[in-house]
């Protein structure tokens, strides 16, 4: 366990770390919540904190204060070879994992951007209906919203349609 890639804490049943791989050695820390507070941010922080004190099991992905970079998170109750319950914390870089997934979002979103704009320009609808449906989706792509009604003249539907 001490040349695991991953980052291994292990804490008794108090809260106390009793041990830590080479990835936290000499990190202050003595306290498992205290340890998680000060490596993460945000409500998965808190989340995580609560859990590793109620000695609930905890899986997700939390953001790192030191560098910003994404760490996907295993916190699990379990017995010591003694007898004795311990809370398991294991913490591995997720950070590529997180820009492909965001990735993969922005690309579905642009097809369907692209779907929304050639159904709008290809359907049966007057032209002034037609170009505010584009408007419509160029409003939400560019994370105005379109609450409400969108309007265009006829003139302004010709210069948008010739535009697009």
């Amino acid at each position: 366990m001490e040349t695991a890639a991953e980052a291994v804490v292990v804490a008794d049943a108090q809260g106390r770390i009793v041990f830590r791989s080479q990835a936290l050695e000499g990190h202050p820390a003595a306290h498992l919540g205290t340890l998680l507070a000060l490596l993460f941010r945000g409500g998965e922080a808190a989340s995580l904190v609560d859990s590793a004190r109620d000695g609930r099991r905890w899986e997700g992905r939390a953001q790192r204060r030191a560098d910003g970079r994404w760490a996907k998170v295993k916190l699990s109750p379990t017995t010591a070879s003694t007898g004795e319950p311990v809370m398991l914390a294991t913490m591995t870089d997720a950070t590529d994992a997180m820009e492909r997934e965001r990735t993969h979002q922005l690309v579905l979103e642009g097809e369907q951007v692209k779907t929304s704009v050639a159904w709008a320009l290809s359907c049966e609808a007057p032209l002034d209906v037609r170009c505010a449906g584009v408007l419509a989706t160029v409003l939400q792509l560019a994370g105005t919203g379109s609450s409400g009604a969108v309007y265009v003249h006829d003139a302004g539907a010709r210069s948008l349609l010739s535009y697009v």
